[in-house]
């Protein structure tokens, strides 16, 4: 199998040729962490516009974080998917398969997881970005929320997904998460702050 498609290694077209093609890796998981990386870049955008001060500074930096975490998730993500479909390869007949198929899936579901946990370390970084953020630029904090949301819920697919028909509480806190940020997208958008964006 070709090396996997590092998003932290090559350009952003060169990322999205890997996960055209027909391969179990990267798959949705790593494409919903690095919609994270993008709200989080997002978010670093509009700090950066923003006045330096110890607050700001402080949510600047764990931005930064975040995004680099979540391009982690994703190599992550895609190597989980990778030992997924090696796992479901084994013949029927091998003894150890159903073990091998069961440590992926517990694999996988924790990288899930842990996607859905460096999308929360984002969420107040973002919501301060919305509330003390640089007028100009408030429309991309709300594209930041929309970003963040829809990460998490296809994070949530694959919670589900991994963890058959009892998924725990996960994919509910999950969910849980993403309408919250869905009320802070729609917090941004009713400002009467003009936000001609940048571009």
């Amino acid at each position: 199998m070709p090396p996997l498609p590092d998003p932290a290694g090559h350009t952003l077209g060169s990322w999205l040729d890997g996960l055209a093609r027909p391969v179990p890796a990267p798959g949705g998981g790593a494409a919903a962490a690095a919609v994270l990386a993008h709200a989080a870049a997002l978010v670093e955008m509009v700090l950066g516009y923003t006045a330096p001060g110890p607050e700001r500074d402080a949510h600047l930096a764990e931005a930064s974080a975040v995004r680099a975490a979540a391009l982690v998730d994703a190599a992550d993500d895609a190597a989980a998917s990778a030992g997924l479909a090696a796992a479901f390869r084994r013949p029927s007949h091998d003894p150890g398969r159903a073990d091998a198929v069961a440590a992926a899936l517990t694999a996988a579901s924790g990288c899930s997881i842990r996607i859905v946990e460096t999308a929360r370390r984002l969420e107040p970084a973002l919501a301060w970005s919305a509330r003390h953020g640089e007028p100009r630029v408030r429309a991309d904090a709300e594209v930041a929320a929309v970003l963040l949301a829809a990460a998490v819920r296809a994070t949530t697919v694959n919670i589900r997904g991994n963890a058959g028909a009892d998924p725990g509480p996960a994919a509910t806190l999950a969910l849980c998460f993403a309408a919250r940020l869905d009320a802070l997208a729609a917090g941004v958008g009713r400002t009467d702050t003009p936000r001609p964006g940048t571009g």
